[in-house]
C-alpha cells in the first residue's frame, strides 16, 4: 500500500525495510491474498542492488585502509607537510571507521583537512554541514583549491559526482534532502556526515538557531557521523551527547587538543588621526 511523499520524511531505508518486514508479517497472520502467492525467488532485483552497494561499500573501505595519509596529506597541502596536533588519530579512526568522531581543535587548528583529505581519497561523497552561511564559500574555496570536487546543496540540481555535499541547516530537514541521503546509502556511496561548528546545538536549546536542532535527524542516516568544533567546552560534553542522539561519551571517540596558547604575546600600536 502506498503512502504520501510527506508521511514520515525523516525514515530512512533501514526503518522502511523494518517496517515492511512488520507490515508483511501482519498481512500474512491475517492472511492477505496477497501474502498468501509464492514468494519471489531469491536475487531479486532490489536484493542484488543492496549486494552491489555493500559491496561498494566495502571495496571503499579496504582501499580506505591502505591509503598512505602522509603523502595525502602532501598531496593537499604541498611536500614536507606535517600533520597538527590530533589530526592523523582522529583521520585514522574515521578511516577505521570507529565510532562518531568528535573532534575539537582551535581555529585554525586544521580540522576541516581532517575530511578533506579522506574525501580527496574516496570515490565516495561526504556530507558537510555548515551552519554558518558566511563559511560555504571559504570551504567552496579551499576545496577547490585542493582539487576536491564540492558543490553547495541544490534540490534542483544533482550532486553524485561531487566528492563533498555542502549543506546548510535549515536545508537538513527537506524531504529532498533526506532522499538524497536514501539515494546515496541505497548505492552506497555515502562515506560521512560532518558536522562543521557543531556547538551551535547547544545554543538551539536556548532558543537561538532552532533549526540546527534537526542536526540530530542526521544521526539516524547509519552513516559515520563526524562533529567538528572549536569551543566545545568539557563541562558541555554531556549536554552535546544528549541534544545529538550520540551514544555514550565511552563509545564516541572524541579528540580534544590543548586549547591554550603556551606564548601569547600583545602589541599596543599608536596611531595619529
Amino acid at each position: 500500500y502506498g503512502r504520501p511523499i510527506d508521511e514520515s520524511p525523516f525514515s530512512i531505508m533501514a526503518q522502511q525495510q523494518a517496517l515492511w518486514r512488520v507490515s508483511i508479517a501482519w498481512h500474512r497472520f491475517l492472511q492477505f491474498s496477497s501474502t498468501l502467492k509464492t514468494p519471489p525467488a531469491k536475487g531479486t532485483q532490489a536484493a542484488e542492488a543492496r549486494k552491489e552497494a555493500v559491496e561498494e561499500q566495502f571495496r571503499r573501505w579496504k582501499q580506505m585502509r591502505r591509503v598512505d595519509v602522509q603523502a595525502a596529506l602532501e598531496r593537499l597541502q604541498g611536500k614536507g607537510a606535517t600533520f597538527r596536533s590530533l589530526q592523523q588519530p582522529a583521520i585514522e579512526a574515521i578511516m577505521k571507521q570507529m565510532g562518531p568522531v568528535v573532534m575539537i581543535m582551535g581555529t585554525g587548528g586544521g580540522k576541516s583537512a581532517t575530511f578533506m583529505l579522506l574525501a580527496s581519497c574516496s570515490t565516495g561523497v561526504t556530507i558537510v554541514v555548515v551552519p554558518v552561511v558566511a563559511l560555504k564559500q571559504n570551504m567552496m574555496d579551499r576545496c577547490k583549491a585542493a582539487g576536491i570536487d564540492c558543490v553547495l546543496w541544490d534540490s534542483q540540481r544533482p550532486h553524485e559526482w561531487a566528492s563533498i555535499v555542502l549543506v546548510v541547516p535549515k536545508s537538513v530537514a527537506t524531504l529532498a534532502f533526506e532522499q538524497f541521503i536514501n539515494q546515496q546509502q541505497s548505492m552506497g556511496q555515502l562515506d560521512h556526515v560532518v558536522i562543521d561548528e557543531c556547538h551551535n546545538i547547544l545554543d538551539s536549546v536556548k532558543g537561538w538557531r532552532t533549526k540546527v536542532l534537526k542536526l540530530r535527524e542526521l544521526v539516524k542516516a547509519e552513516t559515520q557521523l563526524v562533529c567538528l568544533t572549536a569551543t566545545l567546552k568539557p563541562t558541555e560534553e554531556s549536554e552535546f551527547t544528549w541534544l545529538m542522539a550520540l551514544p555514550l561519551k565511552e563509545q564516541c571517540e572524541w579528540f580534544r587538543a590543548l586549547m591554550s596558547q603556551p606564548n601569547p604575546a600583545y602589541k599596543v600600536h599608536w596611531y595619529n588621526h
